[in-house]
């Protein structure tokens, strides 16, 4: 986690939000895909490096540094599309406007995050039931 906010505080100044963000979910995608192989997507069996522990510790570390960039990057560019988008005509209104658009950002992704750990389970059981998904 340390790499990935040293990675992301490195790269606030010297990349677009939005590239990060995409970069950070196709590096998270292609994390996923390589860690769970299963019926769905099967891989040879002659490829044992695919099951090996130093592959999926490795995919952990690089997940965990993709997931903060996208995380690190995702409310701030939501809370200044917002900004742009809600018209404030003095400093006192913009204020007012930015807290709210703050809070309502963090909650709505604080409640996203629990739906997600709540259901989560209950999806990859039936995956795995269904289709020998990981």
């Amino acid at each position: 986690m340390v790499l990935g906010f040293l990675l992301s505080s490195f790269l606030a100044k010297r990349v677009e939000k939005l590239a990060v963000i995409i970069v950070a979910v196709l590096l998270i995608s292609l994390a996923f895909i390589l860690f769970g192989p299963s019926e769905v997507l099967p891989f040879p069996e002659e490829s044992v490096w695919l099951r090996t522990l130093e592959l999926r510790l490795f995919l952990v570390v690089f997940l965990c540094v993709a997931y903060v960039n996208f995380v690190a990057r995702l409310i701030p560019y939501m809370i200044e599309g917002a900004m742009e988008a809600l018209a404030c005509e003095d400093e006192a209104e913009r204020k007012a406007t930015l807290t709210r658009v703050t809070s309502l950002l963090s909650g709505l992704s604080g409640a996203a995050k629990g739906i997600g750990m709540v259901l989560a389970p209950v999806i990859s059981a039936e995956l795995y039931d269904r289709y020998g998904l990981s």
